[in-house]
């Protein structure tokens, strides 16, 4: 069966800028200053302009995404005042460290392991399994796992763990229960619990996961 496609809604203002600008894919900055048009309009991920050290970051805050999700988390330390310091290595001007390939950094290892889920909303009353999945079948709303996984980690000072919890259909797209983003060095080991949020950022009231977390320095 086709899976069925998701309508996108747009702000009118900006349909109507379609017939003055025109979006491109981003080939660099030296390709946008050398080749494109003046009505062309193209940018690299926010993730990708945050670990590049750029000092602003531009960020459309029109549809909730993943990008606005890590956008949220990103600010959680500092009470989302705006403003995220640098790590030191963007901060030395003769650092030669390239998050994208820091060969000169030793690996770290972070392990998650989801235990149970703590009064998840209905997020689909029409479905008969509450929350059915690969992973889960179970109609309740604290669902349990049996799941760990396992990352190796070069960069933590940049890197992003993010908690996301669907509703798992085999027929048309997944139904978003909750998710939570925070800074890897935010976390310490142990038991934690995990609040969750809509996808407009709002805490769900009662919900939460309870998770294992374990950093370790790789050997």
């Amino acid at each position: 069966m086709f899976q069925q496609k998701s309508k996108i809604k747009l702000a009118k203002e900006l349909s109507d800028m379609v017939v003055y600008c025109k979006s491109v894919h981003f080939g660099g900055f030296e390709h946008a200053k050398d080749t494109q048009a003046f009505y062309e309009m193209s940018s690299l991920k926010e993730s990708k302009a945050f670990n590049l050290a750029e000092t602003a970051v531009a960020l459309n805050f029109q549809t909730p995404c993943k990008e606005m999700d890590l956008n949220q988390g990103r600010f959680l330390p500092n009470g989302a005042c705006g403003y995220a310091l640098k790590p030191e290595f963007q901060r030395d001007l003769a650092s030669q460290m390239n998050p994208p390939a820091p060969s000169a950094r030793g690996p770290g290892s972070e392990e998650d392991a989801p235990h149970h889920a703590q009064q998840l909303p209905k997020v689909n009353k029409e479905k008969h399994n509450l929350y059915s999945g690969p992973l889960v079948r179970m109609e309740a709303s604290t669902p349990m796992w049996n799941e760990s996984f396992q990352f190796v980690v070069h960069v933590p000072e940049l890197t992003m763990l993010r908690f996301l919890v669907e509703d798992y259909d085999t027929t048309s797209q997944n139904d978003l229960i909750g998710q939570y983003c925070l800074p890897l060095t935010s976390m310490q080991n142990g038991y934690r619990h995990v609040p969750l949020l809509t996808k407009r950022g709002d805490v769900i009231s009662s919900a939460g996961l309870f998770v294992h977390l374990m950093l370790l320095d790789a050997q």
